[in-house]
């Protein structure tokens, strides 16, 4: 499966070329030494100004790198954030925990050096596609959980995200599709049962989160887990707003199609949506 995912976006890479944004606003930097984890820096031209954005790139948590997300980061960088568009370990050469601690190690890197990078790391909100989105809500969620924070092997940053925005997410990690396989790679026994039951499915724990922006479509192969998260956030009275796109008349809008396809107008209209969504719950609003 990896194999195919990566045959299908190299093509679409090489057509897409780099982004249409001056070079000496892209960054790539390293967050984390002992393990070599990288991130692109994608400055807004007002990057003095900006509130950062965390991206995170999907790719059912065993696939894909940051290079999947530099258009996408370099849109929100357009709206008027400094991104940061993270790399991680994927599942087989680590664990889903093992994968949350190199988020919460870069996220730590990036405050030590924040005056370096020329970031703002008092408003911060957090963004990601599919396996991305699920990482961005967890590990956004973890972050108000101190009771779970000895789960894990690494410091956890006091840090607030302020919003999240969620696309196409990948909601639960225990499935019965073609992702099935995904459990018996993500943990060990080393794990906490406490901590496994609160990753397999966050939904029940919504509340933990950030303000939510969910994204959607009807053709995306994944749109139960969207509709579930939407449900929760429903039934809890958990702050969010969402968009669900209907089956396109004129093209087909797959699963992280604002990813893939970055021109589409459902795809600026994703990204316009999350600028307001996000300066709306950043302090102070710009």
């Amino acid at each position: 499966m990896k194999r195919a995912m990566g045959a299908l976006d190299k093509p679409r890479l090489a057509l897409q070329g780099p982004p249409k944004y001056q070079p000496e606003l892209i960054k790539e930097i390293i967050t984390h030494e002992t393990h070599h984890t990288k991130a692109d820096i994608v400055y807004s031209t007002r990057s003095n100004h900006a509130p950062t954005c965390i991206m995170i790139h999907g790719g059912g948590l065993f696939y894909g790198s940051k290079e999947l997300n530099l258009h996408a980061s370099v849109e929100m960088a357009k709206r008027g954030f400094n991104v940061v568009n993270l790399d991680y370990p994927l599942l087989e050469e680590a664990t889903l925990p093992e994968q949350m601690e190199s988020i919460f190690h870069s996220l730590i890197h990036l405050i030590t050096h924040q005056a370096q990078y020329h970031l703002d790391m008092n408003h911060v909100v957090m963004m990601g596609d599919s396996a991305g989105a699920y990482l961005s809500l967890v590990c956004s969620m973890i972050l108000n959980r101190p009771d779970l924070w000895n789960s894990f092997n690494v410091q956890i940053p006091q840090l607030k995200i302020k919003a999240i925005g969620l696309i196409c997410i990948m909601g639960k990690i225990k499935r019965s599709d073609t992702l099935s396989f995904l459990d018996s790679l993500a943990f060990n026994e080393s794990h906490s049962s406490q901590l496994v039951k609160y990753l397999i499915d966050p939904t029940p724990y919504i509340q933990d989160a950030p303000p939510c922006y969910i994204i959607g479509s009807e053709e995306d192969f994944l749109k139960q887990d969207t509709l579930d998260l939407i449900q929760a956030c429903v039934e809890s009275r958990h702050l969010h707003e969402s968009l669900f796109f209907k089956k396109g008349a004129s093209k087909p809008l797959f699963h992280v199609f604002p990813i893939t396809f970055v021109h589409f107008d459902e795809s600026q209209q994703t990204y316009n949506e999350l600028m307001h969504f996000f300066n709306a719950h950043l302090n102070p609003i710009m």
